[in-house]
């Protein structure tokens, strides 16, 4: 089954999807040890300027603006559909995080807040101060 997959991966390797910014040396910085060892797959808005060393899936962008993220669930719910991941990881709490909180999927997921996502932009989102 798809939820079997899902906890195990292919030959024994874990597929981590990771939803973020990929232009971010955070994201970056987090995701390269796993590249070593896993499945590395990102999904994003803000694709890579290089070749990155991971699986990238670029999200449609259709207003260039926040409603881009909510816009985008449809798409990175076929993501993890294609890539059946064992852990979904959303960094950064806004954005990124509304995706990896909305999309269907049966597996972990995990959320990272890097501060000012949080402490700043957090306030001045309405769909953050709604929640």
């Amino acid at each position: 089954t798809s939820a079997a997959f899902c906890r195990h991966g292919a030959m024994g390797k874990r597929r981590l999807l990771v939803f973020g910014h990929a232009q971010s040396e955070h994201l970056a910085r987090y995701v390269m040890p796993f590249v070593v060892t896993d499945d590395v797959h990102v999904a994003t808005l803000h694709p890579s300027p290089h070749p990155p060393a991971w699986t990238e899936h670029v999200l449609p962008r259709r207003t260039g603006g926040e409603l881009d993220y909510l816009l985008a669930i449809p798409a990175a719910s076929r993501v993890v559909r294609a890539v059946q991941p064992t852990l979904i990881q959303a960094h950064y709490a806004t954005g990124y995080g509304t995706i990896g909180a909305f999309v269907s999927a049966d597996c972990p997921r995990a959320l990272t807040a890097w501060g000012s996502d949080v402490t700043v932009t957090s306030t001045r989102r309405v769909l953050v101060r709604a929640s």
